[in-house]
């Protein structure tokens, strides 16, 4: 090549020179890391007669194929690969945010180029996220996170799970603060913060720890049954974080403290009561549970010699050695035991008492098993069920004599003495008993108790006020039901007990009213009245409420440049309850405009400046307005057009400055070749 002329022909025709963006508009960078231009040129065999990048108009390195030229500001931050025309830049400052451009002459001699706009962050420092330790039934317990910017995005996951709005989860401050209401045990996990903006990414972490317990001890015996003059353990166990400390008592004396109490060699003296009590120093909470330790009792395989002692109401109760000190009450007349198979200690009927619902039936059962029956007759010579001391049924072989309530309601076995009721109503609830006499004259009776309940209905709840503002307004919900007895009542908000009433959440009136001081957006509900009783249970319709607040985090969504002529449509968005009412004015004056779109059909010079969206809701009597700035957006390929002789003029100097040849460049446009031509001065 002759040093002394260089000529290049260049086609400008314009769809070379907007050949499009080759690189991303809008590339992030974060302070102290590294970026890369990436272009989307792919590499080829020939390679490129020159790449130049330039930020803000200043020059960063000039590539050519015999030469290289850096600023050197930029000589050990950068890295150019020619093959693509990329850049990677190193260490980044915000002094490096700003417009770059790349121009690129391949060998086919087309321009190619493109534009970015870099902006460097700074680094998002480690956040330092606080939970405090929590009891169980708090009504709720605050995460905050604290990174020093709150205009970091922030996302919260529990145990690496994602977390989300829920009742019982609520995120304030743009999720800068984490509320987990209704604590309970389940909460104890890993809760962590992501924090990240554009271009970087830090996790903030806390071990939540929810204190709970104790629960009702249990106690174990071993072993079970107790055996005279051996060694027998009492332990006692509940669940509770920290552990819970255990104490013992004897008959009201206090014993040895632990979770074991433990007898060396059992005699009748260690029998009675053991109250086993729990404690949680840091809930607060003491719960107790009572076991009754009692010796083997007799049985009729090895009951030995038994005595009548009394007659009560003609039943003959007998005494029996058991191998203790002293002899126990625990036989029935040992004659009954020849023609009945009772235990000794047991009667005619079961321990515990019966549940009956009202309309509803229900059967007396007896326990007896008869072993010698007289087959020539019936197995009893009389049957009498008592209630409250007043006669149901007296039978005999002879007739029966119902009383005249219970006629049409009743139904006895006689061979088994077991006594049907039915059409139950709540005065059937008290104490009956029976007395039965057999054929051998021998008498047993026994006494149970019967509860009739009537049936849970038509459960409801009402607020004593729908107008409900956050943070200066309460209410009042109240349950009520249509029929049912003895009943108890449980609050649920969505799918969560409220159990523990706090200073603005409070359960009174016997369960039947729950009361919200100082409502906020997070206590609409839904809540539901949970009515039971031991034969049924109803739900009401649950209740959510209207909370006004509002608005608030009012912004304009729309774009900042147009083009005239185009469609234009600008979105307004305001949290609020109820929705607010939305109107418009541009550059200060009020348009007729209302409602959260505002739509530009075709833009044209009167269109542009300062959109103002103001958001009124009318139960707050509260307002607020947001700005957003319509302009002209600028024709990229009429500026690319003007600047494309001065960007080949700077490649020209490079080169010339490789070979060490200073030359000026003079461009002038051929028109009729519709190229530049390039002469050595």
């Amino acid at each position: 090549m002759n040093p002394n002329f260089i000529r290049i022909s260049l086609l400008l025709l314009t769809t070379d020179l907007c050949f499009g963006n080759i690189i991303d508009v809008r590339v992030y960078g974060t302070h102290g890391k590294n970026t890369t231009f990436t272009t989307t040129i792919k590499p080829t065999s020939d390679p490129f007669f020159s790449v130049s990048w330039a930020v803000n108009g200043s020059f960063i390195i000039t590539s050519t194929i015999s030469n290289t030229i850096v600023e050197p500001k930029y000589a050990d931050r950068t890295t150019l690969f020619r093959e693509t025309g990329s850049l990677e830049l190193r260490n980044l400052t915000n002094e490096d945010s700003g417009e770059y451009t790349v121009t690129i002459i391949p060998a086919s001699g087309h321009l190619i180029s493109g534009a970015a706009v870099l902006e460097v962050q700074s680094k998002i420092p480690t956040p330092t996220v606080t939970c405090p330790p929590s009891t169980e039934g708090m009504s709720e317990v605050t995460f905050l996170c604290d990174d020093g910017d709150t205009s970091n995005a922030k996302q919260w996951t529990r145990d690496d799970q994602p977390l989300l709005p829920s009742d019982r989860i609520a995120f304030l401050e743009n999720n800068r603060i984490l509320m987990l209401k209704g604590v309970n045990r389940t909460d104890t996990a890993e809760y962590r913060c992501n924090v990240s903006n554009l271009s970087d990414h830090e996790v903030g972490t806390c071990q939540l720890t929810v204190y709970y317990g104790p629960d009702t001890p249990t106690v174990q015996q071993h072993p079970n049954p107790a055996v005279e003059e051996e060694r027998l353990t009492l332990s006692c166990a509940s669940d509770s974080l920290p552990p819970a400390a255990f104490t013992w008592e004897f008959q009201r004396r206090p014993l040895v403290p632990g979770p074991q109490h433990v007898i060396a060699e059992l005699d009748e003296d260690h029998l009675g009561n053991y109250t086993c009590t729990a404690r949680n120093d840091l809930t607060g909470l003491v719960v107790s549970t009572v076991h009754t330790l009692n010796a083997a009792s007799c049985n009729h395989g090895n009951s030995n010699e038994c005595r009548c002692i009394s007659a009560l109401t003609n039943v003959c109760i007998c005494i029996c050695s058991i191998n203790m000190k002293r002899p126990q009450l625990l036989c029935i007349n040992v004659f009954m035991l020849a023609a009945l198979a009772l235990c000794p200690g047991q009667a005619a009927l079961g321990a515990g008492s019966l549940t009956g619902v009202t309309g509803g039936r229900t059967t007396f059962e007896t326990n007896l098993s008869l072993t010698d029956q007289n087959t020539t007759g019936p197995p009893f010579r009389s049957i009498v069920w008592l209630f409250n001391l007043n006669n149901i049924v007296l039978y005999t072989p002879a007739g029966s004599l119902v009383s005249p309530a219970y006629r049409k309601r009743i139904s006895l076995n006689t061979t088994s003495g077991w006594l049907d009721l039915w059409d139950l109503t709540v005065g059937d609830s008290g104490a009956y008993t029976v007395d039965i006499t057999t054929h051998t004259d021998q008498q047993l009776n026994g006494s149970t108790g019967l509860n009739v309940y009537e049936r849970v209905s038509s459960v409801s709840v009402t607020p004593n006020t729908t107008e409900l503002l956050e943070f200066n307004s309460s209410v009042r919900i109240s349950c009520h039901v249509s029929t049912g007895t003895s009943l108890s009542y449980l609050w649920m908000n969505g799918s969560s007990e409220i159990t523990v009433s706090s200073d603005r959440v409070q359960v009174g009136d016997g369960g039947t009213s729950l009361t919200i001081l100082n409502v906020t957006r997070y206590d609409r509900g839904p809540y539901t009245c949970n009515v039971s009783n031991p034969v049924s249970n109803d739900v009401g319709r649950p209740l959510t409420l209207t909370i006004g607040y509002g608005p608030e985090r009012l912004a304009i969504i729309g774009p900042s440049l147009v083009e005239f002529g185009e469609v234009t449509v600008l979105y307004c968005s305001a949290m609020s309850v109820p929705p607010p009412s939305y109107t418009w004015s541009l550059n200060g004056v009020h348009t007729t405009v209302q409602g959260p779109v505002y739509v530009i059909a075709s833009v044209n010079s009167s269109d542009y400046g300062k959109y103002t969206c103001t958001a009124v809701n009318t139960l707050t009597d509260l307002s607020q307005a947001a700005d957003h700035v319509v302009s002209l957006k600028e024709n990229r390929c009429s500026a690319a057009i003007a600047t494309t002789a001065a960007v080949m003029a700077a490649c020209l100097v490079a080169v010339a400055a490789g070979v060490g040849v200073v030359v000026g460049v003079i461009a002038r446009r051929v028109y009729k070749k519709s190229s530049y031509e390039i002469t050595e001065l």
